[in-house]
């Protein structure tokens, strides 16, 4: 099956670690997360993204990194979340009910989630791909990272599964380095 067309299909698994590599969650991984921050090895949590600049994790002669910490965002199943997304723009009457006048508002916020441009709620899409590891279509929230200290980056680098193109990886950076999008919409978005 061909990978899916915003992720690179040329990207080297010895690589350094970049903005953008698709993390998921190996023995590894879960392992460095019990000890540093378990919240994160719920299974509610398929995986996570790199944030950190790339010029910042290319490794030198000595073997580090520029970055002292590697940031990571965490992925959800965008099924997961969705209740609490548009809970964000439509009239709720029950949970998961919502008033069908409310239906325009649902479409403009996932065509906004599709097209990378969801500044407010600090999201990125992610689309299913079997190469990547990812089963169903998924959302990176940038709001929740979790750093690790660069010493980790092996580990890292050994969960990671894909990358995404330049051209995402640059959408990518600007939307978790962007501290305008935060300003554009605070409200509090339950995704359990």
């Amino acid at each position: 099956m061909p990978i899916h067309w915003t992720y690179d299909a040329n990207w080297e698994p010895v690589g350094d670690l970049e903005q953008g590599d698709v993390l998921l969650p190996t023995p590894d991984l879960v392992g460095l997360f019990t000890k540093v921050h378990p919240y994160f090895c719920d299974q509610k949590y398929v995986g996570f993204i790199v944030l950190t600049q790339s010029c910042d994790l290319v490794r030198r002669r000595n073997q580090r990194c520029a970055a002292r910490y590697i940031n990571l965002g965490v992925i959800r199943q965008l099924d997961t979340v969705l209740s609490g997304l548009f809970d964000t723009v439509c009239h709720s009457v029950a949970e998961g009910v919502y008033l069908e006048e409310s239906k325009l508002e649902a479409k403009k916020l996932l065509a906004r989630v599709f097209n990378q441009n969801e500044h407010g709620l600090g999201l990125f899409y992610l689309h299913s791909d079997a190469d990547i590891g990812l089963g169903k279509p998924c959302v990176a929230l940038l709001r929740v990272s979790v750093a690790f200290r660069a010493e980790h980056y092996d580990v890292i680098r050994g969960a990671r599964r894909g990358r995404l193109l330049a051209e995402f990886r640059n959408k990518l950076g600007w939307l978790a380095e962007n501290p305008a999008y935060a300003a554009v919409q605070t409200q509090t978005i339950v995704l359990e």
